[in-house]
């Protein structure tokens, strides 16, 4: 996305000029992390949340490859870890990841889940706004998530604790 696209997105979701640099901002480190480590991009699933993993008698198994493509794999992992609610469950994610092979990096970690939440207003800008638990919760992601990013703050430590959250 181009700043203005992101001012544009900015503005339709009611963020202040203040807020809006500081999505422009975290929208460069991320892009600035994961052009430093493009050398490591494979093909993953770009949406992989819990309502496109199923379980079945094999074992997990994704669904719905519509954002498929080539990216970091901290992309699919922040995404994921970023839409579970508790420290376990963060944990028990990094801990299977890194049981099958995986390798955490945790700047580019908070970069892709930061880009997923990117991903997710983007996706969701006809409805979110909408929705009486977006207003306040719109400020805390810029708090908690965005201008930390921005300011080259870790938003996860290793043991997958949020850091910033108020």
């Amino acid at each position: 996305q181009t700043a203005a696209d992101i001012r544009s997105m900015g503005e339709r979701y009611g963020l202040n000029s203040g807020e809006i640099d500081v999505v422009c901002q975290a929208a460069q480190v991320i892009e600035d992390r994961l052009h430093s480590a493009a050398d490591e991009f494979v093909p993953i699933h770009c949406d992989l949340s819990q309502s496109n993993i199923l379980l079945t008698e094999c074992g997990l198994a994704p669904i719905d490859f519509s954002l498929f493509g080539l990216g970091h794999p901290m992309h699919d992992l922040g995404i994921l870890i970023g839409n579970v609610s508790t420290l376990a469950q963060r944990k028990a994610i990094a801990e299977g990841y890194e049981q099958a092979g995986g390798r955490i990096d945790l700047p580019l970690l908070d970069a892709g889940m930061t880009l997923g939440l990117l991903e997710a207003m983007v996706f969701h800008a006809d409805v979110w706004p909408k929705e009486d638990w977006f207003a306040p919760r719109l400020p805390r992601w810029v708090n908690e998530m965005l201008r930390p990013l921005a300011d080259g703050k870790p938003l996860l430590d290793e043991n997958m604790y949020l850091i910033n959250l108020k």
